[in-house]
């Protein structure tokens, strides 16, 4: 399979940077193909329907690069954002910061070329580096999660030490 990389400007003309406040999430940590998080979504979603409403922004928090983990041993995050009275036990905090936030519309086999494209076309040819922090990929309203989305997909970033000289 051939990749088709976008330009540095078809990228960056869907990229927003921003600063996102920390985040308070119910959430399952799983093991995996990213390939299956269609699946793993439903599960989570009909688990978890008694705390979702139709405006819950829902986020995949992806700790693993497939192209270097086994595909099959890739961590991730399923999250919901927390109700502040919710007593659930698996709740937990996922860190905010600076991202390049880019507005994906496609099928969501594509998202795993789009972000090889943004981490090696746009990212490269930006004034920003990658900084500590998880990958995000926040739905911020009810999609058919297992074949297209609208999804912001969210690379935690820091200006390069270059572009604070100028």
């Amino acid at each position: 399979m051939k990749m088709q990389l976008k330009s540095f400007d078809d990228y960056d003309k869907r990229i927003s940077i921003q600063k996102m406040e920390d985040f308070t999430v119910i959430y399952e940590r799983s093991f995996g193909s990213y390939m299956e998080l269609g699946r793993y979504w439903s599960e989570f979603i009909y688990k978890y329907k008694d705390y979702i409403k139709e405006d819950t922004v829902m986020i995949t928090r992806l700790f693993d690069n497939p192209l270097v983990t086994r595909l099959n041993q890739c961590m991730y995050d399923l999250c919901i954002i927390a109700d502040e009275n919710s007593r659930l036990s698996n709740k937990t905090s996922i860190k905010g910061g600076l991202f390049a936030v880019y507005h994906f519309d496609g099928m969501l086999q594509d998202i795993f070329i789009t972000y090889h494209g943004l981490l090696h076309v746009w990212l490269l040819n930006s004034n920003y580096i990658l900084d500590n922090g998880s990958f995000l990929n926040i739905y911020r309203s009810m999609v058919d999660i297992k074949k297209h989305g609208h999804i912001e997909l969210c690379i935690p970033i820091k200006m390069s030490k270059n572009s604070e000289v100028n």
